[in-house]
């Protein structure tokens, strides 16, 4: 599929919908950062937002000085550095870059949902908002391998959105079968874009389709604006949107410079957060 124009930005703007906003202000090159002192809420926690058209080299320059300031502005101490690019930009340089700098580097799809394509069909699931006191029992859902749970990131990144939908800024929807809780999914989004967040399906109950599920009845709920995913390229969960009628429509990438790591306060985010 070629690029549609006016797409990259999509998953960047979806990203702010779930994620806490930036606290505190970086004194950084607001021509390379979408993220300045003017606008600190274009800056996740530890999170840089590049400009697509910044130099690749203003990436590394970037998390440097981050790393400078990082602990004087009481922020996360290893930094991410995301850019978004049309799918026909090559990510060689990005990725060149970061095994230079023996970073970690992360490559997303950011797919948007076609809503004509989104299938039909009887849903086995009862899906509805959570309620105050189920939000533990979707904690339990996550184990080890879906990633982010042994650091106690997981844990963290669902007491973030915890805290979003109490203010009112997204929906948590929960997903029963046979009366027990099997499937979770956040729905966030503002006038112009929303997001699906955090889909976890119970251990015992994967394989079965609930995953799918949720997909598709969380993304009925959703209003009629760009619906956006961006789960990790060439993993099972971009083919499983991509099945369900999500586009791939850019590219991000995301470098995390696991040099500047330090230990964390205990009520803080893990300093391993991509958010």
């Amino acid at each position: 599929m070629t690029h549609r124009q006016g797409t990259v930005g999509l998953g960047r703007a979806s990203e702010r919908l779930s994620r806490a906003p930036a606290t505190r202000e970086l004194e950084l090159d607001s021509d390379t950062l979408l993220a300045t002192p003017e606008r600190p809420d274009h800056r996740f926690g530890n999170r840089l937002l590049i400009h697509p058209d910044s130099p690749v080299a203003a990436m590394a320059s970037a998390l440097v000085r981050y790393g400078e300031v990082a602990r004087r502005l009481d922020l996360p101490a290893e930094p991410c550095a995301s850019v978004e690019l049309s799918l026909n930009r090559p990510t060689y340089a990005y990725l060149q870059m970061a095994w230079a700098r023996e970073a970690t580097v992360v490559v997303d799809d950011v797919l948007l949902l076609e809503r004509e394509s989104l299938p039909d069909g009887a849903n086995r699931l009862t899906v509805r908002p959570l309620e105050a006191d189920e939000w533990d029992a979707v904690a339990r859902c996550a184990v080890p391998q879906d990633g982010f749970v042994e650091s106690g990131l997981r844990t963290w990144l669902l007491r973030q959105r915890r805290a979003r939908v109490e203010r009112g800024g997204g929906t948590f929807f929960g997903g029963w079968f046979q009366g027990r809780l099997v499937a979770s999914c956040g729905l966030f989004h503002d006038p112009a874009v929303g997001r699906l967040d955090q889909l976890l399906v119970t251990p015992d109950s994967r394989g079965m389709g609930f995953g799918s599920e949720m997909i598709v009845e969380v993304s009925r709920r959703a209003p009629n604006v760009p619906l956006v995913m961006e789960p990790l390229r060439g993993d099972w969960r971009s083919a499983m949107y991509q099945r369900l009628g999500y586009r791939p429509v850019s590219t991000t990438v995301t470098v995390i410079a696991e040099s500047f790591r330090e230990s964390q306060a205990d009520d803080g985010p893990p300093a391993s957060a991509r958010s």
